[in-house]
């Protein structure tokens, strides 16, 4: 009990600046028990007070003049010549917050003048590393929403865009998709509406005229014929066609008069067989016969 109140007296001293007081405590307790590393401890901090309170206030000096860093490393040089030292571990965690506190507003003004600036990446990084420091912190709001709509803007720009080229090349499921995108942003964009109000039934004329065209056969029927000659129709009635558009009407145009086309076929048989032709009757038996398809 004497030993555990003499190191405790040593230590209330040492932390009150009492010096000469804590080492009569330490050395007390030395005597009650020869070799006592907290008394041997006490002891060394008792010696090396005056270079840990001169780095105390080196930091204090440095810190009114802004320079946290510096206070700082000076701290640490007196916490490493006494670990336990209360007011050097409280000035460090003060500066610490400092410097985080410092650091955080640096990375906010980079991110506010990267936004100015528009360049979204070096904000979004810059506003990273504030949320790394003070993830909660209400000051993030502001530049955070201004990121986000920046970024929905200059996408909407890119889809305009690809929208717009895709008009001019005649790809029109690719113009319909990009309008389509940029409504899901936002709906109330007018230049989205009305653009896919004019390519999605022209999407949907050439998707007609490519099936056509890709499956001549299919013209051998009278319906599909007829739904050729309609598509057709529609298809001349755009006021100003494209290349492609023009090249799609007369592909179509050669393959319907193709499948019109009537085609004299020679049959070859065995003079035994009944012969059946699809679509046009029974021939009867024979060894050669023509006919007109």
């Amino acid at each position: 009990q004497r030993l555990q109140s003499a190191l405790q007296t040593g230590e209330a001293a040492l932390q009150a600046g009492r010096l000469q007081d804590a080492s009569a405590a330490f050395e007390l307790a030395l005597k009650l028990q020869a070799g006592h590393a907290d008394a041997l401890r006490g002891l060394q901090r008792v010696a090396n007070h005056d270079q840990v309170r001169a780095r105390l206030d080196t930091a204090f000096r440095l810190q009114q003049a802004g320079d946290l860093p510096g206070a700082r490393a000076a701290v640490r040089e007196a916490l490493a010549l006494d670990s336990l030292d209360r007011e050097a571990a409280q000035a460090l965690s003060r500066l610490d917050a400092g410097i985080a506190a410092q650091a955080f507003s640096l990375h906010l003004a980079q991110a506010l003048q990267a936004l100015d600036a528009g360049q979204l990446d070096t904000a979004a990084a810059a506003l990273a590393r504030a949320r790394g420091l003070r993830a909660q912190d209400p000051a993030l709001a502001g530049p955070t929403e201004r990121l986000a709509q920046a970024r929905r803007e200059q996408q909407i720009r890119s889809l305009r865009q690809q929208a717009q080229a895709a008009v001019v090349d005649e790809n029109w499921a690719a113009a319909v998709d990009g309008y389509l995108k940029a409504l899901q942003l936002d709906a109330s964009l007018v230049f989205a509406d009305q653009g896919l109000q004019t390519a999605r039934p022209r999407a949907e004329l050439d998707a007609r005229l490519q099936a056509l065209i890709d499956q001549p056969q299919r013209l051998h029927s009278a319906a599909v014929l007829a739904e050729a000659e309609a598509v057709l129709a529609q298809a001349r009635r755009i006021d100003v066609a494209g290349p492609r558009l023009r090249e799609q009407i007369a592909a179509l145009e050669q393959a319907r008069d193709a499948a019109a086309q009537p085609v004299m076929v020679e049959l070859v048989s065995d003079g035994q067989t009944q012969v059946t032709l699809y679509r046009v009757g029974s021939l009867g038996r024979f060894m050669q016969h023509q006919t007109r398809l």
